[in-house]
């Protein structure tokens, strides 16, 4: 993501498939905010999310957003429209979460 992308306030949030089978699809999880730049990979099923480790580390807030972003993905799943290619999504800080 370019410094154009980078937000001042909160976090951008970036997902894109890297693969699919079935009803498995993983995704490369990229979480920009003012002070990092930072990836991971996610596996989502219709039964499970399973985020793996940023690199850089990243905050428990940014970890909870990018979480609660795939479980929406997650409830979405349908066998005939498969798993979305990409998704973006901004999200301001909330320090009481």
């Amino acid at each position: 993501m370019s410094d154009v992308e980078r937000p001042g306030n909160g976090a951008r949030f970036a997902f894109e498939l890297l693969a699919s089978e079935g009803a498995r699809a993983r995704y490369r999880v990229r979480v920009v905010d003012a002070a990092v730049e930072a990836e991971a990979e996610a596996i989502v099923t219709p039964d499970a999310v399973e985020l793996g480790v940023f690199e850089p580390a990243i905050d428990a807030w940014s970890r909870k957003s990018a979480l609660a972003f795939l479980e929406v993905v997650q409830r979405g799943w349908d066998e005939e429209a498969g798993w979305p290619r990409r998704l973006q999504r901004w999200r301001q800080h909330d320090p009481r979460r």
